[in-house]
């Protein structure tokens, strides 16, 4: 079973491995989750609406959501109103630090632990 993700972010390989697919237009869901000016309730509702069409379209069940806080609860509910289940990854930082040339190189990972 595919999970659809509507975040700005590109799935991880475990999140793939799990069944997660990217949308076929991931600019449209990226510009439906930014927010240029204070949103209406009735602005979200729509755009909750035009994300869960996508996830319709893309015949899943379940969506990997991810966004600003303000709106989530919004999306949830209009993604369970219409059958596809929204699902928050859990995910753990990992911080990566070596040495080279006698200077400390950190980067960040991150790990798929579970969904929420």
């Amino acid at each position: 079973m595919s999970i659809l993700n509507l975040t700005k972010n590109v799935a991880l390989p475990k999140q793939i491995e799990l069944g997660v697919i990217e949308p076929k237009d991931k600019l449209e869901i990226i510009s439906l989750l930014t927010f240029h000016e204070l949103p209406t309730n009735k602005d979200m509702i729509a755009r909750a609406i035009k994300l869960s069409n996508i996830s319709i379209a893309h015949n899943v069940e379940k969506a990997m959501i991810g966004g600003p806080e303000f709106f989530m609860c919004t999306l949830e509910h209009v993604l369970m109103e219409n059958g596809v289940k929204p699902l928050h990854a859990f995910v753990k930082k990992v911080v990566n630090e070596f040495v080279i040339d006698n200077r400390v190189v950190v980067y960040n990972t991150y790990e798929h632990i579970g969904w929420v």
